[in-house]
């Protein structure tokens, strides 16, 4: 399962894609694995969090500009993934400066199919305003964001930035080797940070990320690895929300503050709705902290080489 996912458009791309679901070493410090104290104190942040993200305005800004983008057609989506595979959000030329932005000079953007909507005439043969059909299809261009500049658009999971403590994606990886999932750094396309693949037994992270973001990601999926074989028939949404609940939690405890990226990932997959978050986090919570558990006390146990 892959993760970036926002609730609208073809933004997205995934943490859990379903399965198309030198000589010299040191030994890092162990961390502290979470006591139930400190468990709980860190899924009470989680759902804080939350919380606060929903009450700023910040989530409401953010589906606002989200409604402005058109929802594409299953045919459209195809051609703009043929097109521009990289695409992660896409609209005309005018909705582009609509939204502050402007589609930079020789640009060429993603052909589409438009409909051609027509309004029917009633018996006096005067046009109905409430009565339109669609008479045909003409062609229309999109651009990426990535094509465009100017004001920049809310977002409610910034990918975290800066450079990781050294040894923790590796000593994550050899975690991950440990419960039987290789780790490789991929080039990834439409927006996706990440993905495990029970059946491959593969874990992949987007190599052009910051390294605390790919830190990160790889505790994501390592949650998907350990909580979500390809037989677990969870809702996708509780899926992503303990595989990031474990991310947080590991993230924690290797001196990484994750929840600029992870409140507004589980407020996505959350729907808006923090009250179902928190549920979910209760209903979910022995689960997330006996993964983060097993993942934290592996990695302390990791000689990593340098």
């Amino acid at each position: 399962m892959n993760q970036k996912r926002q609730p609208k458009g073809i933004t997205t791309g995934g943490q859990f894609a379903p399965d198309v679901h030198a000589e010299s070493t040191i030994v890092l410090d162990e961390p502290t694995a979470p006591t139930a104290t400190k468990s709980d104190r860190v899924m009470a942040e989680l759902s804080a969090g939350v919380r606060g993200l929903t009450e700023s305005g910040k989530w409401q800004e953010y589906l606002d500009t989200q409604s402005k983008f058109h929802s594409y057609s299953f045919g459209n989506a195809v051609l703009i993934g043929l097109q521009k595979p990289d695409a992660t959000r896409v609209a005309g030329f005018n909705k582009w400066k609509e939204l502050g932005r402007q589609v930079r000079k020789g640009e060429h953007g993603a052909s589409i199919l438009a409909p051609i909507i027509r309004t029917q005439k009633d018996e006096n043969g005067d046009k109905d305003k409430d009565r339109k059909y669609v008479a045909g299809f003409t062609s229309a261009t999109v651009f990426d964001i990535s094509q465009t500049d100017g004001e920049p658009l809310p977002e409610i999971a910034p990918l975290l930035t800066g450079v990781a403590p050294e040894g923790q994606f590796q000593g994550l990886s050899e975690v991950a080797s440990g419960f039987g999932f290789r780790v490789e750094r991929r080039e990834l396309t439409g927006g996706t940070n990440g993905y495990c693949s029970p059946s491959e037994r593969l874990i992949v992270v987007e190599s052009r990320n910051d390294g605390v973001q790919q830190v990160k990601t790889l505790a994501h999926e390592l949650g998907h690895a350990l909580l979500h074989d390809e037989d677990n028939d969870l809702p996708r949404e509780h899926k992503e929300i303990e595989a990031e609940s474990v991310a947080y939690v590991v993230s924690q405890a290797l001196g990484i503050d994750s929840g600029g990226y992870s409140f507004g990932y589980l407020t996505s997959w959350g729907h808006g709705d923090p009250e179902a978050v928190e549920k979910q986090l209760k209903s979910s919570g022995q689960r997330i902290q006996k993964a983060s558990h097993q993942i934290i006390e592996q990695f302390g146990k990791v000689p990593t080489h340098v």
